[in-house]
């Protein structure tokens, strides 16, 4: 399973700012206005995709989460 940061594409040194541009960057495609008429395999894949996303940005985008974030990944 990816990591936050695996799933965002950044370091684990990035800023808050780098971390945001990621997520923005990563879920412009992934709107699913843009899904409309697709298969459901299809909006299924974005909506699991953009899910995995916005989770990674609420522990990341939080610096207290992603303190105990980084605690618990560095313990494993």
């Amino acid at each position: 399973m990816a990591t936050h940061y695996e799933v965002l594409g950044v370091p684990v040194t990035a800023t808050e700012f780098e971390i945001l541009a990621a997520y923005r960057d990563k879920a412009r495609p992934l709107n699913l206005d843009r899904f409309q008429g697709s298969r459901p395999y299809e909006l299924g894949q974005a909506v699991r995709a953009l899910a995995a996303l916005d989770e990674a940005l609420r522990v990341l985008g939080d610096p207290v989460s992603r303190a105990a974030y980084d605690e618990m990944m560095g313990a494993h």
